[in-house]
């Protein structure tokens, strides 16, 4: 029986998700206040050893990156800014600039490429202005899936399930 596979797409209207942001962003500042006044002066060791453990990759452009999906422990993909894009095959030690064959270099850059999501090479790439591109061949080849203008709000995220 072949596997089933699920997708799940996120929307969501400016407004509802401009209020969530304003009360998230209340509650973690009070929260951080007293969080800061309560460890002022004091030195986590563990958060220092911590970031010991971390080290700068560079990748081929200079714009934003927004995600960061791997469908295997050494295959992955990054997304950003302008049409940011770029594909791992050493775990993400380097990185090299991909484009998509559907788009042209002039309308790739027009776009900000937020939210990738990869699984068994069935991979999934969210942008603005509006746009959700698929791979069933773990990158090789990808469709353009046209969403309504009629949808109410716009996508948010997506998860290849």
């Amino acid at each position: 029986r072949p596997a089933c596979r699920r997708t799940s797409l996120s929307m969501s209207s400016e407004s509802a998700s401009e209020e969530d942001r304003r009360s998230f962003v209340s509650k973690s500042a009070a929260s951080a206040g007293v969080a800061a006044l309560s460890t002022l002066g004091t030195a986590t060791p563990a958060s220092a050893a911590a970031t010991k453990q971390w080290k700068q990759v560079k990748v081929p452009f200079e714009d934003t990156v927004y995600d960061i999906s791997f469908d295997s422990p050494t295959h992955g993909y990054i997304v950003g800014a302008r049409g940011a894009f770029a594909e791992t095959s050493d775990g993400g030690q380097t990185w090299e600039p991909r484009s998509f064959s559907n788009l042209d270099a002039e309308e790739e850059i027009s776009y900000r490429f937020q939210v990738v999501s990869f699984k068994d090479g069935e991979g999934w790439v969210l942008g603005k202005p509006t746009l959700l591109l698929h791979t069933k061949d773990g990158g090789k080849s990808w469709e353009r899936i046209p969403l309504s203008p009629k949808l109410p709000g716009e996508p948010t995220g997506i998860l290849a399930l």
